[in-house]
């Protein structure tokens, strides 16, 4: 009783961060209220770019894909305290950006009532690598290779099945693991390989019977999702009920 106790309030919470991510991806932010959702720096041009860096201490953020050929950054937090500045540079080439998020008494907000947005330009990157000391990052479905290497964060991925085609890799440490990740599906996708070393098969939370070992595979196997050094790792699948079956 008590197991299936824990197991309820877990797909509470789950389908509770899974909702809250999804509106949040999928929101036009372009016909938000600027009182509750302004910008927070200059429109950046994506241009040459092929690698982006994305770190700071925000204590919750947002990495979206964009429907623009520019970098945007919202301030989506409903704490009218709580306040962001974003710097980037380049590196000497002008090919990496580097953007650097920062949020006023970080450590004295305890309180998450929404996140720092960054739209990501609709170009495909190398590579979107994101460190610094997040408490929380929500990732959506993007057109690059992720890798996310925030030691000890709450990271949660809202994927889309037919636009997931790039990697995704999460590198913990081995003296700090992230705190906890969140994997929804809107559905399974055809194929996809999921390694999730590191983590105890009593950690993970998944609506389908995982096989044994650490990791799971359908069709090709690619793209690869990547999740080394988690405390707890949740599947959540829309078009699959937790009774076994599939939502009509």
């Amino acid at each position: 009783m008590r197991q299936l106790l824990v197991k309820r309030i877990s797909l509470i919470i789950l389908c509770f961060f899974s909702m809250f991510l999804s509106a949040a991806c999928e929101y036009d932010f372009d016909n938000i209220s600027n009182e509750k959702n302004e910008k927070i720096h200059e429109d950046i041009p994506a241009d040459h770019i092929k690698n982006v860096n994305i770190s700071g201490n925000a204590r919750s953020i947002i990495i979206k894909q964009g429907v623009t050929n520019n970098f945007e950054f919202y301030n989506a937090d409903l704490d009218e305290n709580n306040q962001y500045e974003v710097e980037a540079t380049y590196d000497e080439d002008g090919n990496d950006l580097n953007i650097l998020v920062t949020m006023d008494n970080a450590e004295a907000s305890n309180d998450v009532l929404g996140s720092v947005v960054v739209s990501i330009p609709n170009n495909e990157f190398e590579k979107i690598e994101i460190t610094g000391e997040f408490n929380q990052v929500y990732l959506c479905t993007l057109n690059s290779d992720v890798f996310v290497c925030t030691n000890s964060a709450r990271v949660v991925m809202n994927l889309l099945a037919d636009q997931l085609n790039h990697n995704i890799t999460l590198v913990g440490s081995e003296s700090k693991s992230f705190g906890g990740v969140l994997v929804y599906f809107d559905t399974l996708p055809e194929n996809v390989r999921v390694e999730f070393s590191d983590t105890p098969q009593s950690a993970i939370n998944a609506p389908f019977e995982l096989p044994a070992g650490d990791k799971f595979e359908l069709g090709l196997g690619k793209p690869i999702i990547s999740i080394n050094n988690a405390d707890k790792l949740d599947f959540y699948v829309e078009a699959v009920d937790y009774t076994g079956g599939r939502k009509d």
